[in-house]
C-alpha cells in the first residue's frame, strides 16, 4: 500500500507541475526552458549524473506545448539512460601504438558504417554489446581503467527528423511481433499504421525503442562509475570531414585513410546502401529513405493538420536540436520555439 500511495503522490505532483507550467506559458518568457536546455547540453555531453535529471526537466517544460498541438491527454514519458554497442579499438595515435578509441554506436546515425571504418584502421577491435544483452557492460567497458592520455571517445549523430523517419522504417521492417503487435492494427505501409506509431512515440517513445530514442539520452551514464564521456560528436551529414578532423586532432595514423561510405551497410536492410548514398549527397532531409513506403506515410502524418505532429516532435526533440546544434525543420517555426533556439545559440 505504501508503494502505491507514493506512486500516486508522485503522479499528483507531476500533474500539478504540468498544469502550473501550462498556465505560466508566456510568449515573452522562455528563460526557464532555455536554462534547462543549456544545462542538459552541458551535463549530457560530459556524461554526468545530472544529464537525465536535466533532460527530465526539459521534458516537463515542453510537454504543455505538445499537449496543445496534438490534444494529447497523457503525462510525459521520462528520459531513460541507454547503453548501446560500444567499440574499443586499439590504434596508433599521439605516437602511442595501443591508444584506445571508444566509439559509441548511435542507432540510425551511420553506426554500422563508422564501426566498420574504425575496424578497418585499428590493430585490435572489441565490441561491447548493448547493456540489455550484457550485464557486464560496465566492467567490459573499462573506460576508467585506461589513462586519460591513452584513450579517446567519439560518436556520430544525425538530424533528428531524418533519424525518426529512418527509424520508423527500420521498426516496421524488423519488429514483427511481441510488444509491437500494436502496429498490426493497421496494414503495413499504410498511413494509419504510421499514425499509430506516432501516437505510441508520444506515449512512450514507441516502447523506448533505440532507433527513435532521442540521441541526447544515449549520453546519460548508468551510474557515477559507469559513464562514457564523449570527446567528439560528429555529424552523419558531414561524417567524412568530421572523421578526418577528429583523427587529425589525435594525431592518429588513421587520418590518412579516408572514411568509406561503402563499409558497414546495415545487416537487416538491403536498401540501406542507397539510402545512405542519398543522405551523403545532402538531398532534402525528408527525402531520406524516400524509397520506403512506410517513410512516406510517416511524412504524410507529420505534414497533416498544419504540421501539428511535426511541431510536437520538434518540441519533444528540442534537447537534441540544441545539444547537437541542428537547425529546426522548415515548419517548426512557432515564435516561442524560434526564440528559444536563438537564445540557446547565443548562450542567452
Amino acid at each position: 500500500m505504501l508503494l502505491v500511495a507514493r506512486a500516486t503522490e508522485c503522479d499528483g505532483d507531476l500533474n500539478e507541475m504540468l498544469q502550473t507550467l501550462s498556465k505560466r506559458r508566456d510568449p515573452n518568457s522562455t528563460t526557464d526552458l532555455v536554462d534547462q536546455l543549456l544545462k542538459a547540453k552541458t551535463e549530457c555531453l560530459k556524461s554526468s549524473m545530472e544529464c537525465l535529471p536535466a533532460l527530465k526537466q526539459v521534458r516537463y517544460r515542453v510537454w504543455p506545448y505538445i499537449q496543445e498541438l496534438i490534444h494529447w491527454p497523457h503525462k510525459p514519458w521520462e528520459p531513460m539512460d541507454f547503453h548501446p554497442q560500444v567499440v574499443k579499438a586499439k590504434m596508433s595515435c599521439n605516437g602511442v601504438g595501443n591508444h584506445t578509441m571508444f566509439l559509441l554506436h548511435m542507432w540510425k546515425s551511420a553506426g554500422w558504417s563508422s564501426m566498420d571504418n574504425l575496424k578497418a584502421v585499428s590493430n585490435g577491435y572489441d565490441v561491447i554489446q548493448a547493456f540489455e544483452d550484457n550485464y557486464a557492460w560496465c566492467e567490459q567497458l573499462g573506460y576508467n581503467g585506461i589513462s586519460q592520455d591513452q584513450r579517446s571517445s567519439l560518436t556520430f549523430v544525425r538530424e533528428p527528423l531524418s533519424r525518426l523517419i529512418s527509424g520508423y522504417a527500420e521498426i516496421e521492417r524488423t519488429y514483427k511481433a511481441g510488444r509491437y503487435d500494436f502496429l498490426k492494427q493497421a496494414e503495413e505501409g499504410s498511413r494509419e499504421r504510421a499514425k499509430i506509431f506516432m501516437d505510441r512515440f508520444f506515449e512512450d517513445g514507441a516502447i523506448y525503442n533505440g532507433h527513435v530514442k532521442p540521441q541526447s539520452e544515449y549520453f546519460a551514464p548508468f551510474s557515477s562509475r559507469c559513464a562514457l564521456p564523449i570527446e567528439f560528436v560528429g555529424k552523419t551529414e558531414t561524417i567524412s570531414e568530421d572523421w578526418k578532423k577528429f583523427m587529425e586532432s589525435k594525431h592518429c595514423d588513421a587520418a590518412s585513410t579516408p572514411f568509406s561510405n561503402d563499409l558497414g551497410q546495415h545487416p537487416t536492410d538491403d536498401g540501406f546502401k542507397n539510402a545512405m548514398e542519398n543522405f551523403f549527397n545532402e538531398i532534402s532531409l525528408l527525402a531520406v529513405d524516400a524509397t520506403s513506403t512506410s517513410a512516406l506515410r510517416l511524412k504524410s502524418v507529420l505534414d497533416a493538420d498544419g504540421y501539428a505532429y511535426l511541431r510536437a516532435f520538434c518540441w519533444l526533440l528540442l534537447s537534441d536540436y540544441v545539444m547537437f546544434d541542428y537547425d529546426l525543420p522548415e515548419h517548426c517555426d512557432e515564435p516561442e520555439m524560434l526564440r528559444i533556439m536563438e537564445q540557446t545559440k547565443s548562450g542567452r
